[in-house]
């Protein structure tokens, strides 16, 4: 039996700040397909069974409209009608929600880009989850107050990470804090200076001033769109679970390259230490479990995780 590693926390060198997009990779598209095989998670994955792409062969990690483009927009006489209005300025806001259903904030923001696969329900709403939210975060928005929302649930799908046959190993929370010398760093090869951060995947402040991490679908910098697939507050228990990789030697985890510029470069190309990522499961305050990676650096030992 393959025995579990401690969790390691990385030291590094500097300070920046996270992109408003949370999770986002490598944009939309997709690169190296050759090199996916089928696993557990979807049927384009790489070094894990569980490491994947959430649409495998679309092109997209997002859901776009029937025109192309991938923003939906939201409708202003629904949002009124519901009593989401700015109560100074009596303009129609759009109420964001963390992983536990709870309210982050509400945004002025009436468009957003949605990741393929990914909806819940909270209350009596359907809620879709969206890539920037413009409270500085990512988040759960409802689909129901959606133009076209028909056309919007007719291509969002469902793809859901799984992992309900791996063994448990230790468990952690989300702290709320981390190193601050990993900002400095691009988890992806080659990106400019607004390219993803390692911190896109740590517990930072967003607009309500509460930290919070995102939940990934599969591990940044393996050329499969590296999307948040739910976020949560600093606290939270995560649950680690025995994943297999198809890595030698097969540890239970994966590791993302970060990325300085070399001395004259106007890219993040150098490597410059790595992040280890864990899977498992957190569950949410609705009794929803939500599989995934997170971020060991995002992460302190903590005990009395919830079953599954």
């Amino acid at each position: 039996m393959r025995a579990a590693l401690p969790l390691v926390l990385l030291a590094f060198s500097l300070v920046g700040c996270a992109a408003e997009t949370d999770g986002d990779e490598d944009g939309s598209s997709l690169t190296e397909s050759e090199e996916l095989r089928s696993g557990v998670n979807s049927s384009g994955c790489k070094r894990s069974p569980y490491d994947c792409s959430l649409h495998p062969g679309a092109g997209t990690q997002r859901v776009p409209r029937s025109d192309g483009p991938e923003d939906w927009h939201f409708d202003t006489k629904w949002l009124v009608s519901k009593g989401y209005v700015d109560p100074k300025t009596k303009e129609p806001v759009v109420p964001v929600l963390d992983g536990n259903g709870e309210e982050m904030g509400r945004t002025k923001q009436l468009e957003f880009v949605f990741n393929y696969g990914q909806t819940r329900r909270f209350g009596n709403l359907t809620y879709g989850y969206v890539l920037s939210s413009g409270l500085k975060s990512a988040g759960w928005v409802p689909i129901d107050g959606l133009m076209h929302n028909d056309s919007f649930r007719a291509k969002v799908g469902n793809v859901d990470a799984k992992g309900d046959n791996l063994k448990k190993l230790g468990c952690y929370e989300v702290r709320s804090s981390f190193d601050e010398k990993l900002v400095q760093y691009k988890i992806v090869k080659g990106t400019g200076e607004n390219g993803p951060e390692a911190d896109d995947y740590l517990p930072i402040a967003r607009a309500n001033g509460k930290h919070y991490i995102n939940l990934t679908f599969n591990v940044p910098g393996d050329a499969l769109g590296g999307p948040s697939i739910d976020i949560f507050p600093s606290g939270t228990k995560f649950q680690r679970l025995d994943v297999p990789t198809w890595e030698k030697p097969d540890a239970p985890s994966l590791d993302a390259t970060l990325y300085t510029k070399a001395p004259g470069a106007t890219t993040y190309a150098k490597p410059a230490g790595q992040m280890k990522f864990l899977y498992g499961y957190v569950k949410s305050k609705t009794g929803t479990t939500r599989y995934g990676w997170m971020s060991s650096d995002g992460l302190q030992p903590s005990n009395g995780c919830p079953n599954r």
